[in-house]
């Protein structure tokens, strides 16, 4: 007696046995599902289902700045830039560096929250003016664009927008909350100019450059010293003109300004600081001026903050870009 309560009949002899063929399309149908839902739940395990609540700093965001969620995944790095840190290590003040990503958000302060200016394409270089500070879980750096060269400009787009432009001042998160770089060091000094230097080469470079290339080296050149226009120079005035770094702050009103020559009479402004005992010659004649970028009494500028109604840490960026003479001379005409 078998055990089976329904024991299966035995064959008769020279009967051919039937055998049903295997399932073959619905085998490998459902091979197929499985092998996609095992892609699909490692494509939910390594994105972001809301990059605003996991940190992502490039999430979505009206032109008004406020941040929405966003179903994309974290950006990618470039291939183009070259991360030549370690993750997480803190990128050095007064060094370059570059958006390893697209549409990186850049904000008014720290923090994801934060008002939003404009987003910067992949590759952008920025200068790196304070900071790691920790916010959201992510490290956040104060940074300036490298600006603009003499004689150009940009216009700059709707909040939120992609910004093209060079000059810009605000936040950027560094890293993403898992450490993958959205900031890289970045090489600017293949830009710097050969010495000796002239009114021309200081003046053709993007201003931040000033810094990069001489931070607060001394350097001699020879200019034009050129008579003002009728009207009597830049008019106007400014708020922190009653301070006592009016003289390196109040750009908009410094009449102080030289030429490469008496055809290009406006190239170069320059602060003369009142306790060196520095002056100009009479007007409209050639000058020897030796100086320096990076003055010592930028970081009072930050003095100002209230009064020009500035962050305090932009009014001492925009300060130490300015040129501070040490000594002027009348001379003669450079050769040809």
């Amino acid at each position: 007696m078998r055990d089976e309560p329904y024991p299966a009949p035995e064959p008769q002899p020279g009967t051919p046995v039937s055998r049903q063929a295997p399932p073959w399309p619905l085998i490998i149908g459902v091979a197929l599902l499985s092998l996609l839902a095992v892609a699909m739940l490692l494509i939910l395990l390594s994105g972001d289902d809301d990059p605003t609540a996991s940190g992502s700093p490039s999430a979505s965001a009206s032109a008004s700045g406020s941040a929405s969620a966003s179903a994309s995944a974290s950006p990618s790095v470039s291939a183009g830039a070259s991360v030549s840190a370690a993750p997480g290590a803190a990128l050095a003040h007064d060094s370059v560096a570059a958006t390893a990503v697209d549409a990186l958000s850049l904000r008014a302060d720290p923090g994801l929250d934060a008002e939003l200016l404009w987003r910067l394409p992949v590759d952008t270089q920025i200068f790196i003016v304070a900071g790691p500070e920790n916010a959201d879980g992510l490290p956040w750096y104060q940074v300036s664009g490298m600006g603009l060269p003499y004689d150009s400009g940009c216009v700059a787009p709707e909040p939120g927008g992609v910004l093209e432009c060079p000059a810009f001042f605000g936040w950027l998160a560094g890293a993403a909350d898992d450490g993958a770089p959205y900031l890289v060091p970045s090489d600017a000094t293949a830009a710097c100019p050969q010495a000796p230097q002239t009114i021309v080469s200081l003046t053709d470079l993007q201003s931040t450059l000033r810094l990069v290339c001489f931070d607060a080296e001394d350097m001699t050149f020879v200019a034009w010293w050129p008579e003002l226009p009728d009207g009597g120079g830049p008019g106007g005035s400014c708020p922190g003109s009653e301070t006592d770094v009016a003289w390196l702050v109040c750009q908009n009103t410094n009449p102080n300004v030289l030429g490469a020559s008496p055809e290009q009479p406006d190239r170069l402004a320059v602060s003369l600081d009142p306790d060196s005992g520095v002056t100009m010659p009479d007007r409209g004649q050639w000058v020897e001026v030796t100086g320096h970028f990076d003055d010592p009494a930028a970081p009072d500028c930050g003095q100002a903050s209230e009064a020009m109604e500035t962050d305090a840490a932009e009014l001492v960026f925009n300060c130490r870009l300015q040129f501070v003479p040490t000594a002027v001379v009348v001379t003669s005409a450079p050769s040809e």
